[in-house]
């Protein structure tokens, strides 16, 4: 699970968070990488940030 937070720089305010959480394909070979999951982790976090939900 990742727990992704969005602050406001010039106050330190917290505007939002979200948690997140995304898993390997069964058939990679080689297994999949942290850097080969941060894009839809991120899409989803920031789907969620965005549509108020």
């Amino acid at each position: 699970m990742t727990y992704i937070w969005m602050w406001r720089a010039e106050t330190g305010e917290a505007l939002t968070s979200t948690v997140t959480r995304a898993s390997t394909k069964w058939a990679t070979l080689g297994g999949d990488h942290p850097q080969d999951l941060l894009p839809k982790m991120m899409k989803t976090a920031v789907d969620k940030m965005f549509s108020g939900s």
